[in-house]
């Protein structure tokens, strides 16, 4: 009886090899177009604020930006994609990423590439829930097919900051900082447009009627109530970001500004001291520079 009703038991529908295979490319451009830009900001804003005259604490300030929107908007992007699905918050997150990158070049006063780069932070941030709701909807369960595109995506989020270090510098070299960031921002617009006109959130319906979408499976599930334990747990990871990341990323920025004032330039240097995400700056060393 057991083995019958769990060969009644409708399964999940993926989608076709070819649909699903699309679905790994949009992603992986996905990530490419929102991770190279959010890793470039380390390289791009001393050259920035050294054509604009700003001081090391403003510079640390803004290379931090980014990531005082994206704590905020983690948690609250999980519940509106879990309401109306993950296309809409990528596509948000990749043309918030193509807007900071066109206009901060444009601007004059920090405050307001911060503001920017804050917002781009906002749009950024539901991001990763919107990740794991495409893999609950696209990739079998416990198959190789599934093994190889999370190696695939994975690699897509270790290279980014290699790539954007590497890059910029040569961006530079073709240009003034300006045409740095605009092709960045180009190159997030156009997986913007690719993204909105060819990805979808699921699977489309499956032919037969005897198999339904990861969405209605999980139905039940997501109606559930949440206990406080679970609230609790949540707030272990919220918490290392908001520390890691608003208070690591603007003191290792300023001690690169403050040490290797020579080498600041250096993407793949810079880039290092931003990696750690947890450096706080001796006090003495933060009062002498604020």
């Amino acid at each position: 009886m057991a083995a019958m009703a769990a060969a009644a038991e409708p399964q999940p529908h993926y989608g076709t090899f070819g649909q699903r295979l699309q679905m790994y490319g949009l992603t992986t451009a996905m990530v490419l177009g929102t991770k190279v830009p959010r890793c470039a900001i380390p390289s791009l804003v001393p050259l920035l604020a050294s054509a604009r005259g700003w001081s090391a604490p403003q510079q640390a300030m803004l290379n931090s930006a980014f990531f005082q929107g994206y704590v905020l908007t983690q948690v609250p992007g999980g519940a509106v994609i879990q309401r109306y699905g993950a296309k809409p918050a990528m596509v948000l997150g990749l043309a918030g990423t193509a807007a900071a990158f066109l206009i901060s070049p444009q601007l004059s006063s920090p405050v307001s590439v911060g503001v920017l780069l804050a917002l781009m932070g906002l749009c950024q941030g539901p991001l990763g829930p919107g990740w794991s709701a495409l893999n609950v909807a696209w990739m079998p369960k416990g198959s190789i097919e599934q093994t190889w595109a999370l190696r695939a995506l994975g690699l897509a989020h270790t290279m980014s900051p290699l790539f954007a270090a590497w890059l910029v510098p040569r961006l530079v070299r073709l240009g003034d900082i300006g045409r740095a960031w605009k092709v960045l921002g180009g190159f997030a617009t156009a997986v913007t447009a690719a993204y909105a006109l060819l990805a979808r959130s699921t699977p489309p319906p499956a032919a037969t009627a005897s198999t339904i979408t990861t969405a209605s499976v999980t139905a039940p599930q997501q109606e559930a109530k949440k206990d406080w334990g679970e609230w609790g747990i949540l707030a272990v990871p919220a918490v290392h970001s908001f520390m890691g990341m608003m208070i690591g990323e603007g003191s290792a920025s300023l001690m690169v500004l403050q040490w290797a004032p020579g080498r600041q330039q250096n993407g793949l240097f810079h880039q290092a001291f931003l990696s750690s995400r947890v450096i706080v700056l001796p006090r003495q060393t933060r009062d002498k520079h604020t």
